[in-house]
C-alpha cells in the first residue's frame, strides 16, 4: 500500500531553476554545450531552437512514429528505427555515448512522451551534475481545440519502460492520475483501460497561452463520461515541470487514505511530462505498485504548433548522482 504520509516537508524540486527567455535573449545567452539533443519535427519552434542553441555536437533524432518522408528530413537528422522507447533511446546512447562531466542541452519540445520519459530516466541514472532542458511554446495550435496530435490505431495502454510497477490490486484502492491535454482519444483510451480506478485529472493551468486553457477544457469535457468514477482534480502550470512535480506531491500527501495501486498518465505539455517523470523518479519509484502508463498510438503529427512564443529553460542541479 502507498501511504501518502511518507512525503516530508522538504521538496527536492526547490533546488532547480527555470527561466523564461525571449528569442533575442536565447540568442545572446552565450552558452556553449557539449551536446544538443532534440527530436526533429516540422514545427518552426523545434527548428529555431536547433539553429540558435550553440553546441559542439547537435543531434536531431527523427523518430519513426512521425512517419517522415525522406524529403522532409534535415540533412543532419539521425533516423531512429521503430521500437519502444527503451530500445530507441538506448540505441541512440549506445551509438553516441555521453562523456562524464559533459554539459547537455535537451530540447524536449518534439519528443514523444514515452521516449522523453525514458531519456529522462537515463540522464537521471548517468548522474550528470548539469543538464539544461528547453521547451518552446507555440503561439497557437494549428486547429485550436480540434488539432490532431495522433493518428491511426491505439495499439495498447502500457507501462512506460523504466516506470513500470508490479500491480496485483483487487482494484479496491486503485487510482489513475491523468495530465489532461488536447488529445481526447488518448485520454479516453487510458480512462477506459483503468475503468474501475478512481480518476484524478490534472489540468495545465496557467496554460501556455490564455486561449489554450479553454480549448483544453473543451476536449476534456468530451471525455467526461469516461472519468466515472470521478475522484478529484487539481492544477499545475503547463510550462513548469517543477511546479507540476510539487502539485503531484501535495495532492498525494493530502489524500485521505492509502492507495494500493497508483497509475500516472501525462498527456498534457512536454514540460508537465517531465514533471510527472521527476516526481516518479524522486518520490514514487520505491513503491512497487506505482507506474506511469501511456496509450500508444501508431502515428503522431509532424508539427502541431504555429509560431514561437517564449522559450523555457529548466536547469537541473543535483549535488549527487541523479539529475
Amino acid at each position: 500500500m502507498i501511504n501518502p504520509t511518507y512525503l516530508g516537508a522538504y521538496s527536492p524540486y526547490l533546488r532547480h531553476q527555470r527561466d523564461c527567455l525571449t528569442f533575442d535573449q536565447l540568442k545572446s545567452t552565450g552558452c556553449l554545450y557539449d551536446r544538443f539533443i532534440s527530436a526533429f519535427t516540422l514545427a518552426d519552434r523545434v527548428n529555431v531552437l536547433a539553429n540558435v542553441i550553440s553546441a559542439k555536437q547537435k543531434h536531431l533524432l527523427a523518430l519513426a512514429e512521425y512517419r517522415f518522408l525522406s524529403s522532409e528530413l534535415a540533412s543532419n537528422c539521425i533516423q531512429m528505427a521503430e521500437g519502444n522507447e527503451a530500445s530507441v533511446v538506448d540505441s541512440y546512447l549506445n551509438s553516441h555515448p555521453l562523456e562524464p562531466g559533459s554539459s547537455i542541452a535537451l530540447d524536449i519540445t518534439g519528443f514523444l512522451r514515452p521516449h522523453l520519459l525514458f531519456l529522462l530516466k537515463r540522464l537521471y541514472e548517468f548522474g550528470l551534475s548539469s543538464v539544461d532542458f528547453y521547451y518552446a511554446e507555440p503561439q497557437a495550435y494549428n486547429a485550436g481545440s480540434r488539432t490532431v496530435f495522433s493518428y491511426g490505431r491505439i495499439d495498447e495502454v502500457r507501462q512506460v519502460s523504466g516506470y513500470a510497477g508490479s500491480h496485483t490490486s483487487t482494484l479496491s484502492a486503485e487510482m489513475l492520475i491523468v495530465g489532461c491535454g488536447y488529445d481526447a482519444r488518448l485520454i479516453r483510451a487510458v480512462a477506459h483501460d483503468k475503468l474501475r480506478a478512481r480518476k484524478v485529472r490534472v489540468f495545465p493551468f496557467p496554460a501556455l497561452q490564455p486561449h489554450m486553457y479553454q480549448e483544453n477544457r473543451v476536449q476534456v469535457h468530451s471525455c467526461q463520461e469516461d472519468f466515472d468514477p470521478y475522484e478529484d482534480q487539481f492544477f499545475a502550470p503547463a510550462y513548469d515541470p517543477f511546479a507540476t512535480a510539487m502539485a503531484l506531491e501535495r495532492f498525494i500527501a493530502t489524500y485521505p487514505g492509502e492507495i494500493s495501486d497508483l497509475f500516472f498518465c501525462p498527456l498534457a505539455t512536454k514540460a508537465q511530462v517531465v514533471g510527472f517523470g521527476l516526481f516518479y523518479l524522486d518520490r514514487i519509484s520505491a513503491f512497487p505498485a506505482a507506474s506511469i502508463v501511456f496509450p500508444v498510438a501508431s502515428e503522431y503529427s509532424k508539427g502541431t504548433g504555429q509560431g514561437l512564443a517564449d522559450v523555457w529553460r529548466y536547469r537541473f542541479r543535483y549535488a549527487r548522482s541523479g539529475l
